[in-house]
């Protein structure tokens, strides 16, 4: 890919135009990671690499000056040297100039470490001391004056906490007084931009994602985002069941050591698992009780559905997840039928990894042999049910079916259907029921009210 970009600068030069590599390609190649891709930027007009090219058009219309060109098999963002100002609304600028140089393309970005063009030959052009703060300072800054840059665009707030999480950088002292300052506007930025952005933080390790929670909450942005989350400070557990600390720090515990990367949705459901606590603590015979937690978590989930604009997929994922994570501890208890539609749950993989983080994260040295034991009985439990009775061809489970009851019983159509299913499905898994003619027996002599 990198001789591709390379080829495709080369290319445009010919045609008399300059063409840099920029923004995050240069920064991973200076920290020694592989770039997922190269941006380029140049001065050559749209119309004439329309000509030249195969691209398609990916910015808000032609003035914008962004494309995608497919060169060599790959697919390259290439976009005209530009200038913007009057950022009126905090997040589109309502003028953008395009004769200009390099040097002014650069003066739009957002931080330093993103501030770099290279040439062709390797040869960077360095107007913000980016080198330094990528590589001896490690440091988040803004190009410019800070309060400006988050003026200009809210979003860059999120940004600057997902290259300090991700690279274990620091935060320049001026940026994260401006990410205070223009935090409580953050929702000026489009939602689905934000979330879109809280999405790419929960790509990383989950000790990754719990430094951006912490940042977060240093510049006053969780609390905008996820107050339920911050609501969780200083609520405090029983020792011997949570030595770990308070709810928040409980929550945090259970990110660091999920070490999965790419599950952003996983990082999410352990963020929120326990928000419920907030609105049930109880203390008792020295005891500190959160009865109820998971439904007022649900309740929870609500309101942030709607303040971040979660997609109904995404809403019933964290639902599930919270609604359950503490009954995945008492399924041995619970009747085989609520077992098997919890199993049957296409997030029933992610209950599964939200209750081994919670439980981890519950331990002692002392501790974990035991709990861990623990978790794999639950997980043998399941799975026997889940081999038992599950069908191989990945169809939901369908012990009995509406039409043979009516038909044994001469009952009508209704809601009491539904309850005679359930006592009997009940029925044959506790029983351990395979034989049909058992079940037409149990259906027909059963003493329905």
């Amino acid at each position: 890919m990198k001789k591709s970009a390379l080829k495709l600068l080369e290319e445009i030069e010919n045609e008399g135009y300059q063409a840099y590599l920029v923004g995050g390609c240069v920064r991973d190649i200076l920290m020694y990671n592989e770039p997922k891709d190269y941006d380029i930027a140049t001065n050559m007009p749209m119309e004439l690499l329309i000509k030249k090219y195969n691209c398609i058009d990916i910015s808000k219309g032609k003035d914008f000056g962004i494309l995608q060109i497919k060169f060599n098999g790959y697919k390259f963002e290439v976009a005209q040297f530009r200038k913007e100002e009057n950022y009126i609304d905090g997040r589109h600028p309502s003028d953008v100039s395009f004769n200009v140089t390099i040097e002014d393309d650069l003066s739009r970005r957002d931080f330093t470490i993103n501030g770099l063009a290279m040439e062709r030959n390797g040869i960077m052009i360095d107007l913000y001391n980016s080198f330094d703060d990528i590589v001896k300072y490690k440091i988040v800054k803004c190009i410019g004056d800070s309060f400006s840059r988050f003026e200009e665009d809210r979003i860059r707030i999120l940004r600057g906490i997902r290259f300090a999480s991700r690279y274990n950088f620091k935060i320049d002292l001026n940026t994260k007084n401006a990410m205070r300052a223009f935090s409580t506007t953050i929702f000026k930025r489009a939602t689905e931009k934000i979330l879109d952005e809280i999405f790419e933080i929960a790509k990383e390790e989950g000790i990754v994602f719990a430094k951006a929670i912490m940042i977060m909450e240093d510049v006053n942005i969780l609390q905008q985002l996820f107050p339920e989350v911050y609501f969780l400070h200083n609520l405090p557990h029983n020792k011997e069941h949570h030595p770990e600390g308070d709810c928040f720090q409980h929550t945090i515990k259970t990110l660091e050591l999920n070490k999965n990367k790419n599950k952003p949705l996983l990082n999410i459901a352990l963020l929120l698992h326990d928000i419920g606590k907030s609105k049930c603590y109880s203390y008792k015979n020295q005891i500190h009780t959160y009865y109820g937690h998971d439904d007022e978590g649900v309740e929870l989930l609500k309101e942030i559905k709607n303040r971040l604009k979660l997609s109904n997929d995404m809403y019933d994922s964290l639902e599930f997840v919270i609604k359950n994570h503490m009954k995945f501890f008492r399924i041995k208890e619970m009747k085989k039928i609520k077992v098997l539609n919890l199993i049957n749950n296409k997030n029933w993989e992610l209950l599964k990894e939200v209750a081994l983080y919670d439980t981890l994260a519950r331990c002692t040295d002392i501790t974990l042999r035991e709990n861990i034991s623990f978790y794999n009985q639950i997980l043998d439990y399941t799975e026997n049910i889940k081999e038992t009775w599950i069908p191989k061809n990945d169809q939901k489970i369908k012990l009995v079916s509406g039409n043979l009851i009516m038909e044994l019983t001469n009952l009508q159509p209704g809601p009491k259907i539904g309850e005679i299913i359930n006592i009997i499905s009940d029925w044959i898994l506790e029983n351990n029921i395979k034989d049909q003619n058992e079940i037409i027996n149990f259906i027909k002599n059963y003493k329905y009210d």
